[in-house]
Protein backbone atom coordinates (compact mmCIF):
# COMPACT_ATOMS: atom_id res chain seq x y z
CA UNK A 1 0.00 0.00 0.00
CA UNK A 2 1.47 2.97 -1.06
CA UNK A 3 1.70 6.06 1.74
CA UNK A 4 0.18 8.70 2.45
CA UNK A 5 -3.44 6.95 1.84
CA UNK A 6 -6.52 9.02 1.50
CA UNK A 7 -10.03 8.85 2.01
CA UNK A 8 -13.28 11.13 1.47
CA UNK A 9 -16.68 11.27 2.70
CA UNK A 10 -18.94 14.10 4.76
CA UNK A 11 -20.72 15.19 7.81
CA UNK A 12 -24.23 15.95 7.64
CA UNK A 13 -25.47 19.34 9.70
CA UNK A 14 -28.64 21.06 9.35
CA UNK A 15 -29.75 18.93 6.00
CA UNK A 16 -26.04 20.07 4.93
CA UNK A 17 -22.77 18.36 3.80
CA UNK A 18 -19.75 19.11 4.70
CA UNK A 19 -17.15 16.96 2.61
CA UNK A 20 -14.07 15.69 4.16
CA UNK A 21 -10.41 13.82 3.61
CA UNK A 22 -8.93 11.60 5.43
CA UNK A 23 -5.15 11.22 5.42
CA UNK A 24 -3.00 9.11 6.32
CA UNK A 25 0.68 9.45 6.65
CA UNK A 26 2.65 6.19 7.94
CA UNK A 27 5.19 8.08 10.18
CA UNK A 28 2.73 11.61 10.45
CA UNK A 29 -0.22 9.93 11.44
CA UNK A 30 -3.97 11.55 10.87
CA UNK A 31 -4.85 14.63 9.21
CA UNK A 32 -8.45 15.64 8.22
CA UNK A 33 -9.13 18.43 5.53
CA UNK A 34 -12.36 20.29 5.68
CA UNK A 35 -13.59 21.54 2.12
CA UNK A 36 -15.57 24.35 3.98
CA UNK A 37 -12.89 25.72 5.77
CA UNK A 38 -10.17 25.32 3.11
CA UNK A 39 -7.85 23.88 6.29
CA UNK A 40 -5.71 21.02 7.16
CA UNK A 41 -5.77 20.15 10.97
CA UNK A 42 -4.45 16.86 12.50
CA UNK A 43 -7.00 14.14 14.02
CA UNK A 44 -6.55 13.17 17.40
CA UNK A 45 -7.24 9.51 16.88
CA UNK A 46 -4.88 6.47 17.52
CA UNK A 47 -5.22 3.37 15.42
CA UNK A 48 -2.37 0.62 14.85
CA UNK A 49 -4.56 -0.80 11.80
CA UNK A 50 -2.50 0.06 9.28
CA UNK A 51 0.34 -1.48 10.86
CA UNK A 52 -0.52 -4.72 11.50
CA UNK A 53 -2.97 -5.46 8.64
CA UNK A 54 -2.85 -5.09 4.87
CA UNK A 55 -5.81 -3.19 3.16
CA UNK A 56 -7.03 -1.37 -0.20
CA UNK A 57 -8.88 1.94 -0.77
CA UNK A 58 -11.55 2.74 0.81
CA UNK A 59 -15.34 3.35 -0.90
CA UNK A 60 -17.53 6.04 -0.01
CA UNK A 61 -21.21 4.81 1.54
CA UNK A 62 -23.79 7.55 3.01
CA UNK A 63 -20.51 9.65 3.63
CA UNK A 64 -18.32 7.56 5.41
CA UNK A 65 -15.76 5.48 3.88
CA UNK A 66 -15.34 1.64 4.09
CA UNK A 67 -11.92 -0.28 3.67
CA UNK A 68 -11.14 -4.39 2.79
CA UNK A 69 -9.00 -5.23 5.38
CA UNK A 70 -6.96 -8.79 5.96
CA UNK A 71 -4.36 -10.64 7.55
CA UNK A 72 -2.79 -13.39 5.67
CA UNK A 73 -1.88 -16.65 7.84
CA UNK A 74 1.73 -18.59 7.05
CA UNK A 75 1.82 -21.16 5.20
CA UNK A 76 -1.40 -20.70 2.55
CA UNK A 77 -3.60 -20.85 6.00
CA UNK A 78 -6.63 -18.50 6.16
CA UNK A 79 -7.02 -15.40 6.15
CA UNK A 80 -8.96 -13.09 8.35
CA UNK A 81 -10.72 -10.71 6.77
CA UNK A 82 -12.77 -7.79 7.58
CA UNK A 83 -15.03 -4.32 6.83
CA UNK A 84 -13.34 -1.24 8.62
CA UNK A 85 -14.73 2.15 8.46
CA UNK A 86 -14.30 5.62 9.34
CA UNK A 87 -16.98 7.80 10.29
CA UNK A 88 -16.72 11.18 9.09
CA UNK A 89 -19.17 12.97 11.35
CA UNK A 90 -17.75 11.57 14.75
CA UNK A 91 -14.25 11.92 13.31
CA UNK A 92 -13.65 8.15 14.62
CA UNK A 93 -12.64 4.50 13.38
CA UNK A 94 -15.70 1.87 13.82
CA UNK A 95 -15.39 -1.91 14.86
CA UNK A 96 -14.07 -4.42 12.26
CA UNK A 97 -16.90 -5.74 10.78
CA UNK A 98 -17.45 -9.22 9.54
CA UNK A 99 -18.03 -10.31 5.25
CA UNK A 100 -20.28 -13.25 4.40
CA UNK A 101 -17.12 -15.43 3.10
CA UNK A 102 -13.51 -16.92 4.31
CA UNK A 103 -11.01 -16.23 1.83
CA UNK A 104 -7.67 -17.37 1.88
CA UNK A 105 -4.58 -16.30 0.17
CA UNK A 106 -5.44 -17.24 -3.78
CA UNK A 107 -8.51 -15.21 -2.91
CA UNK A 108 -9.10 -11.75 -4.63
CA UNK A 109 -11.21 -9.45 -2.52
CA UNK A 110 -12.46 -6.10 -4.07
CA UNK A 111 -15.36 -3.67 -3.17
CA UNK A 112 -18.05 -1.17 -4.80
CA UNK A 113 -21.42 0.39 -4.22
CA UNK A 114 -24.75 0.34 -5.11
CA UNK A 115 -25.83 4.15 -5.50
CA UNK A 116 -25.21 5.53 -2.26
CA UNK A 117 -26.84 3.71 -0.10
CA UNK A 118 -25.18 -0.03 -0.26
CA UNK A 119 -21.67 -1.87 -0.51
CA UNK A 120 -20.99 -4.79 -2.56
CA UNK A 121 -18.09 -7.20 -2.14
CA UNK A 122 -16.77 -9.68 -4.59
CA UNK A 123 -14.59 -12.35 -4.17
CA UNK A 124 -12.49 -14.38 -6.52
CA UNK A 125 -11.58 -17.78 -5.60
CA UNK A 126 -10.29 -21.42 -6.60
CA UNK A 127 -12.64 -23.80 -5.62
CA UNK A 128 -10.51 -27.53 -6.74
CA UNK A 129 -10.38 -27.07 -10.79
CA UNK A 130 -12.84 -24.25 -11.05
CA UNK A 131 -12.22 -20.61 -10.86
CA UNK A 132 -16.00 -19.02 -9.10
CA UNK A 133 -16.71 -15.33 -8.51
CA UNK A 134 -19.33 -14.20 -6.07
CA UNK A 135 -20.61 -10.75 -5.10
CA UNK A 136 -23.06 -10.03 -2.09
CA UNK A 137 -24.62 -6.68 -1.26
CA UNK A 138 -25.12 -5.07 2.29
CA UNK A 139 -28.86 -4.09 3.14
CA UNK A 140 -29.50 -0.50 3.23
CA UNK A 141 -28.87 -0.32 7.10
CA UNK A 142 -25.09 -0.15 6.73
CA UNK A 143 -23.90 1.84 9.51
CA UNK A 144 -20.00 2.82 10.58
CA UNK A 145 -20.45 0.20 13.47
CA UNK A 146 -23.02 -2.44 11.89
CA UNK A 147 -23.22 -3.91 8.51
CA UNK A 148 -25.66 -6.75 7.59
CA UNK A 149 -24.84 -8.81 4.30
CA UNK A 150 -27.82 -9.88 2.03
CA UNK A 151 -28.31 -13.28 0.75
CA UNK A 152 -25.40 -13.91 -2.25
CA UNK A 153 -26.27 -11.33 -5.41
CA UNK A 154 -24.48 -13.45 -8.37
CA UNK A 155 -22.23 -16.47 -8.24
CA UNK A 156 -20.34 -17.27 -11.52
CA UNK A 157 -17.81 -20.14 -12.81
CA UNK A 158 -15.08 -17.62 -14.69
CA UNK A 159 -13.66 -21.33 -16.77
CA UNK A 160 -17.45 -21.61 -18.15
CA UNK A 161 -18.44 -18.34 -18.49
CA UNK A 162 -14.87 -16.60 -19.33
CA UNK A 163 -13.86 -16.52 -23.08
CA UNK A 164 -10.39 -16.33 -22.09
CA UNK A 165 -10.79 -19.56 -20.06
CA UNK A 166 -8.03 -20.92 -17.88
CA UNK A 167 -7.03 -17.43 -16.61
CA UNK A 168 -8.19 -15.53 -13.48
CA UNK A 169 -9.49 -12.31 -13.95
CA UNK A 170 -7.38 -9.53 -12.75
CA UNK A 171 -9.51 -7.26 -10.41
CA UNK A 172 -6.92 -6.90 -7.21
CA UNK A 173 -7.33 -3.67 -7.98
CA UNK A 174 -10.04 -3.22 -10.61
CA UNK A 175 -13.46 -1.97 -10.42
CA UNK A 176 -17.25 -3.91 -10.31
CA UNK A 177 -20.55 -1.98 -11.01
CA UNK A 178 -24.27 -4.03 -10.30
CA UNK A 179 -27.31 -3.85 -11.52
CA UNK A 180 -29.87 -5.07 -8.64
CA UNK A 181 -32.85 -5.06 -10.64
CA UNK A 182 -31.29 -7.12 -13.88
CA UNK A 183 -29.08 -9.01 -11.99
CA UNK A 184 -26.15 -8.17 -13.87
CA UNK A 185 -22.63 -7.59 -12.69
CA UNK A 186 -19.86 -5.73 -15.10
CA UNK A 187 -16.06 -6.93 -14.08
CA UNK A 188 -13.11 -4.96 -15.64
CA UNK A 189 -10.53 -7.01 -16.21
CA UNK A 190 -6.79 -5.65 -15.71
CA UNK A 191 -5.00 -8.86 -16.93
CA UNK A 192 -3.61 -7.59 -19.94
CA UNK A 193 -1.29 -5.08 -19.01
CA UNK A 194 -2.35 -1.94 -20.58
CA UNK A 195 -4.96 -3.54 -22.61
CA UNK A 196 -8.54 -3.49 -20.57
CA UNK A 197 -11.87 -5.61 -21.08
CA UNK A 198 -15.06 -5.11 -19.10
CA UNK A 199 -17.06 -8.46 -18.62
CA UNK A 200 -20.93 -8.39 -18.24
CA UNK A 201 -21.98 -11.15 -16.66
CA UNK A 202 -25.39 -13.08 -15.18
CA UNK A 203 -27.82 -15.53 -13.77
CA UNK A 204 -27.59 -17.43 -17.21
CA UNK A 205 -23.76 -16.60 -18.37
CA UNK A 206 -21.70 -14.20 -19.62
CA UNK A 207 -23.16 -12.05 -21.72
CA UNK A 208 -20.60 -10.45 -23.60
CA UNK A 209 -17.39 -7.85 -23.38
CA UNK A 210 -16.62 -4.68 -24.38
CA UNK A 211 -13.07 -3.79 -25.59
CA UNK A 212 -12.08 -0.88 -23.48
CA UNK A 213 -8.82 -0.08 -25.40
CA UNK A 214 -5.25 0.52 -24.40
CA UNK A 215 -3.61 2.78 -21.99
CA UNK A 216 -1.75 5.02 -24.21
CA UNK A 217 0.73 6.58 -21.52
CA UNK A 218 4.27 4.91 -20.85
CA UNK A 219 3.33 3.55 -17.28
CA UNK A 220 0.83 0.92 -16.80
CA UNK A 221 -2.69 2.60 -15.26
CA UNK A 222 -6.06 0.61 -14.49
CA UNK A 223 -8.82 2.03 -15.47
CA UNK A 224 -10.67 3.93 -12.67
CA UNK A 225 -14.68 2.98 -12.40
CA UNK A 226 -17.01 4.95 -10.29
CA UNK A 227 -20.50 3.66 -9.55
CA UNK A 228 -21.91 6.45 -7.83
CA UNK A 229 -20.55 10.19 -7.11
CA UNK A 230 -22.29 12.12 -5.11
CA UNK A 231 -22.48 15.88 -6.68
CA UNK A 232 -21.06 18.52 -3.67
CA UNK A 233 -23.31 21.28 -4.73
CA UNK A 234 -26.35 21.82 -2.91
CA UNK A 235 -29.90 21.97 -4.87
Amino acid sequence: MAFPWYAIGYETRNSCRKYKVLRYNKYGGYEIYELYSNSWRVLDVKSTIWETWCHHNGISVKGNSYCYIYQEEPFGGKAREFLFCFDFTTERFGPLMPFPFQSNQNCIVTLSTVREEQLAVLCQYWSWDRLRMKIWITNKQIAPNDVSWNKLFLEVDIFLLNPRAGRELDVKNGYFLVDEEKKVAVVFDNSKGKEHTAFIFGENGCYGTVDLGKTVDKLYWSPFVCSYIPSSVQI
